[in-house]
């Protein structure tokens, strides 16, 4: 009887042992996959930091770009503005109608008849 129970408890630690080493193989396996999950986050929280960098720079190109193209028709209005009201004052309805007898002044030429 006693040749039994050592025969069980033979038996057993052998299941034991063999347990604890596919855990093991296993818990080495795991902590090889986690060390690459976590290099893999790493790099992606670089990646994002480089990512979130390269947005910060494009608003603010697209900041300054929109106030000089803001700028731009700004002073682009105000030519046109000025540019218009001068060329109003040089052109009037008479010298449309008599295009050969106005001056660039918009005086009329009155000829005399013989």
């Amino acid at each position: 009887m006693m040749e039994e129970k050592m025969n069980a408890l033979s038996t057993t630690a052998a299941i034991l042992q063999q347990t604890a080493t596919q855990h093991e193989a296993e818990a080495k396996s795991l902590r090889s996959r986690l060390a690459r999950a976590e290099e893999d986050f790493e790099a992606s929280q670089r990646q994002a930091a480089a990512l979130k960098q390269v947005v910060e720079r494009y608003e603010r190109e697209y900041i300054e770009t929109a106030l000089i193209l803001q700028k731009v028709r700004n002073g682009f209005n105000k030519m046109y503005t000025v540019g218009f009201s001068k060329a109003c004052l040089l052109y009037t309805s008479d010298a449309a109608d008599e295009r050969s007898s106005v001056d660039l002044g918009g005086r009329r030429i009155i000829k005399k008849k013989k």
